[in-house]
C-alpha cells in the first residue's frame, strides 16, 4: 500500500477541505486537488480544532507525508519521546478514548499557524 503526498491541504470559503495530493509510488508525481468529504463534514460537525487534530492522526498512521505543519509535528513528536508507533497504532484502533487523548497530545507539537496580514 502506497503513502499518499501531500502538497497542501486548505478550507476554502464555504468551508470545504480540499487536499492537493498525488501517489507517492506513481513518477511523475501529478498532483490534483479534491475536497476530501470526511474531513469537510468533520470540520462543518466538530470545527477547526477537530479537523487539526484529525489531520494529525492521518499523517501519525501514515496515510500522507510531507514536510508541513502536520508531518513536522508528527516526526518531532515520534522521534522526542521515542513513540513505540507501533503499539500506538494498535492501542489507538482497540481504544477510541486512548485515542482521543493521543491526538491532543500529537496538537501539543503543532507549529502555530501563521498568517502574513498586508502592511496598511
Amino acid at each position: 500500500m502506497s503513502h499518499e503526498i501531500i502538497k497542501n491541504i486548505f478550507v476554502t470559503a464555504d468551508r470545504r477541505v480540499i487536499v492537493c495530493h498525488a501517489p507517492g509510488n506513481i513518477q511523475p508525481q501529478i498532483f490534483h486537488e479534491e475536497e476530501y468529504e470526511p474531513l469537510t463534514e468533520l470540520l462543518r460537525k466538530e470545527g477547526y480544532e477537530r479537523l487539526e487534530e484529525e489531520i494529525l492522526y492521518l499523517f501519525f498512521l501514515g496515510v500522507g507525508q510531507n514536510d508541513l505543519r502536520h508531518g513536522r509535528a508528527v516526526a518531532r513528536a515520534i522521534e522526542q519521546e521515542r513513540m513505540d508507533v507501533y503499539e500506538l497504532w494498535k492501542r489507538c484502533d482497540r481504544d477510541v478514548s486512548f485515542r482521543r487523548e493521543f491526538i491532543r497530545h500529537l496538537a501539543t507539537y503543532l507549529e502555530p499557524l501563521t498568517v502574513e496580514l498586508p502592511n496598511l
